[in-house]
């Protein structure tokens, strides 16, 4: 493209990016009692985290962040409140649309974490609930529990995990389908605010992980990519979508995420692949 061309292009979509992205403000409040113990609050980005804090009833931290067109983000939040837990984005490029819908820049996201859940709000006027409280069972009563929940899955599991002698579980598979030119794959991925190292990986190369999937424990995996000038960030894993993801398929379940030129595909067998996200 000439520069003759390239220059009002650019003025172009500067005006168009600015009419359409500004500031966005996250509102994190502490809506639950004190007691039994004090809101936990455990928030990451891009891998890096914001030091864990403690919120008293009522109080709240935010943060701003610059809305940019074309570049991805996602702020994801981990709540203990006694012996309840959840983990999910507060933030990102695919959810800031519909956070953002009703309202105009510069966008509050108010997450009020209570008793019994966590309330939504642009406002802090007209709330609407978004997630349940997951727990996190005392020893005492999950070491039963997991026996039980051991036999139960190993009853309904396939020959092909007796076969393999490999526990119930899922296993992630990251994989480069890019060129090594302009540059070769960049991944950092996290699990409740720890990475696992940055990895490059060559065309062809992959790398992978095991978890053990227990019932009403909460867990997120998040990967960010980055390939020459385009990056991606979004969850490869969590509580929520490994039902969706092991639908088709039978313990132990494995999941690939192939990042190839035009975008991210997923499969359970390296066979079928499903696009699942753009750069």
């Amino acid at each position: 493209m000439s520069r003759v061309f390239l220059i009002p292009l650019v003025i172009v979509l500067f005006h168009l990016v600015c009419a359409t992205s500004s500031e966005i403000a996250v509102h994190i409040i502490s809506g639950v009692p004190d007691n039994p113990t004090k809101l936990r609050v455990n928030c990451t980005y891009e891998g890096a985290d914001f030091q864990e804090r403690t919120l008293n009833d009522g109080q709240e931290f935010s943060w701003g962040h610059s809305d940019n067109f074309f570049v991805d983000y996602m702020f994801v939040c981990k709540f203990d409140w006694g012996t309840k837990t959840r983990t999910f984005p507060v933030l990102s490029m695919r959810t800031r649309p519909i956070l953002c819908a009703h309202t105009i820049y510069p966008c509050d996201c108010y997450w009020d974490a209570r008793a019994d859940g966590f309330y939504f709000s642009n406002d802090k006027k007209s709330w609407k609930k978004m997630y349940e409280w997951l727990y996190t069972m005392s020893r005492v009563f999950l070491i039963p529990l997991v026996i039980v929940l051991f036999h139960l899955v190993c009853a309904t599991s396939s020959e092909i995990a007796d076969k393999k002698k490999t526990p119930p579980g899922t296993t992630v598979h990251i994989i480069s389908g890019v060129p090594d030119n302009p540059t070769k794959l960049r991944v950092n991925c996290t699990y409740d605010g720890a990475d696992f190292q940055e990895r490059t990986l060559n065309n062809g190369q992959e790398f992978s992980w095991g978890h053990s999937d227990i019932l009403f424990i909460d867990y997120m995996f998040v990967c960010k990519f980055d390939w020459g000038t385009k990056t991606r960030t979004f969850p490869v894993l969590s509580m929520r979508t490994r039902p969706i993801l092991c639908a088709h398929t039978i313990y132990p379940c494995d999941c690939y995420w192939d990042a190839r030129a035009d975008g991210f595909y997923f499969s359970n067998d390296k066979k079928s692949w499903k696009k699942m996200y753009e750069w």
